[in-house]
């Protein structure tokens, strides 16, 4: 029996030790971003284009709030799959900015290195990575949602802190659900770049309407009443799909962010859907417009 209860003690301590492991890593990650970030401003001031958002290469370098707000989700939530999903953003964002500096500046005169090519192919190609289409997002957020619920449950019980039970519906709609809002912003994020016609813009405006809106409404800066608000309202309302736990008449507590979401789960995602539709609706009539434009 003792034997037995001290296998238990060394496996839960084991388990326990990965959570300092995925703070770190998600800090690691962040810090690496934003180095990446800070090299791409220093290549820009020997480009002479820091602040010319219209360069060729599209300076995603002003997209340095993806891994900050990453990193702090992650760290915090780590079984949360949003804040791993923000720093792989992170990630391509800040590669995008320095290698496209990288080549504007190796580019300028012949003979070019093979290396600048490189770089200069991943920028033109490297928003397939950040918004692909949306059956391809739709699978990778599922397949990270799944992974993000099976190990953060674990990782949970291991320390010591009681897991409320949910049935395997819920967990399904949790994960399926995931995949579904990541595919519906990336179209969200599709129809802002087209209707903006510049990548840099079409990130800013993203993270203007989902990323911030989610930050600002889980992060307790806001009153519980403005914080609820944002999350009803703005397209972060999508979010509400990652609810596991319902609220109860009969129970007295806080029912808020970041645990609960003033929408019930399809509710939220019925919000970002219709965000959704009509900025693709817009962009869908704009390329007509400008179809008939040029035709003209």
């Amino acid at each position: 029996m003792v034997e037995s209860q001290a296998r238990t003690a060394v496996a839960r301590r084991e388990r326990t030790d990965v959570t300092p492991l995925l703070t770190a890593l998600a800090w690691s990650v962040g810090a690496l971003s934003i180095a990446a970030f800070a090299g791409a401003w220093v290549v820009a001031i020997g480009n002479q284009d820091v602040f010319d958002i219209s360069a060729g290469f599209s300076p995603d370098r002003f997209m340095v709030a993806y891994p900050v707000a990453g990193a702090l989700l992650a760290s915090r939530r780590r079984s949360n799959p949003i804040g791993w999903f923000l720093l792989g953003v992170g990630m391509v964002t800040a590669a995008r900015a320095l290698a496209g500096e990288y080549a504007l500046h190796a580019l300028a005169v012949p003979p070019y290195p093979r290396l600048a090519v490189w770089a200069a192919w991943f920028v033109g190609w490297s928003l397939t990575l950040l918004f692909p289409g949306g059956l391809l997002t739709f699978l990778l957020g599922t397949a990270a949602a799944a992974v993000a619920v099976i190990v953060g449950s674990g990782i949970s019980r291991a320390s010591g802190t009681y897991v409320l039970p949910v049935g395997w519906p819920t967990e399904a709609r949790v994960i399926l659900g995931t995949g579904a809002m990541l595919a519906v912003a990336s179209l969200l994020a599709l129809s802002i770049g087209t209707v903006l016609r510049r990548s840099v813009a079409a990130v800013a405006a993203v993270i203007v309407a989902i990323v911030l809106p989610y930050v600002l409404g889980v992060s307790g800066i806001l009153p519980a009443s403005a914080a609820e608000w944002i999350l009803r309202v703005t397209p972060a309302a999508g979010f509400a799909i990652e609810q596991s736990v319902p609220q109860y008449q009969q129970v007295v507590g806080h029912y808020g962010p970041p645990d609960y979401f003033p929408l019930a789960p399809w509710s939220g995602f019925a919000v970002l859907c219709v965000y959704a539709a009509v900025a693709l609706g817009v962009a869908a009539w704009l390329l007509r417009r400008r179809d008939a434009g040029g035709a003209a």
